[in-house]
């Protein structure tokens, strides 16, 4: 109950930022000769955070073990449009077998995957093993807390030209606003 409600909450959460922002689904598995470490989701993660910086809004991710017996991951990437996200195996930041990596339209794609009932055994997963993990830039949640007290015209300016066309659209003194070309 927990892990659906903290996934379900997040979704909620990022589902209500606007803008344009980019929503990625990446599978992480595990190869049959190597076998599950409990630091191997938490150090991908470290790397995802470091090379993706402040184009990295938010992630969730949530484990499940497959039929072989093996742990797999679903992480949801939550980041800005310009971003680069390249296939963690083939980039070195997952070592320990293959990823996919595909677009998601929806942040509750994430919340289906805690639904698996047959997969949420946890009776069957390696001691120490965490079931989920979400994380929301506080920049990210911040700008959003900003952008809803402003008014419609300013939303649209930061939609168009970002937080820095905000500025200088309010500094810009208009004697006659109707002059305006």
């Amino acid at each position: 109950d927990r892990l659906r409600n903290r996934i379900h909450n997040w979704a909620v959460v990022i589902n209500s930022i606007e803008g344009k922002k980019r929503m990625i689904m990446v599978g992480l598995t595990y190869r049959a000769s190597d076998h599950w470490n409990p630091n191997d989701i938490r150090d991908f993660m470290v790397i995802v955070k470091r090379k993706l910086g402040d184009n990295l809004l938010a992630y969730a991710w949530v484990s499940e073990m497959q039929t072989r017996g093996e742990l797999h991951y679903h992480v949801c990437l939550y980041m800005r449009t310009n971003a680069k996200f390249p296939l963690p195996d083939k980039a070195g930041w997952w070592k320990h077998g293959s990823s996919s990596v595909t677009s998601a339209k929806s942040p509750f794609y994430l919340v289906s995957y805690t639904k698996k009932q047959d997969q949420k055994d946890y009776m069957k997963f390696p001691e120490g093993a965490r079931a989920f993990a979400v994380w929301i830039n506080e920049k990210t949640l911040s700008d959003q807390l900003r952008k809803m007290s402003l008014k419609e015209t300013e939303k649209r300016i930061v939609e168009i030209f970002g937080w820095d066309g905000l500025a200088i659209w309010k500094n810009t003194k208009v004697e006659n606003p109707w002059k305006c070309g």
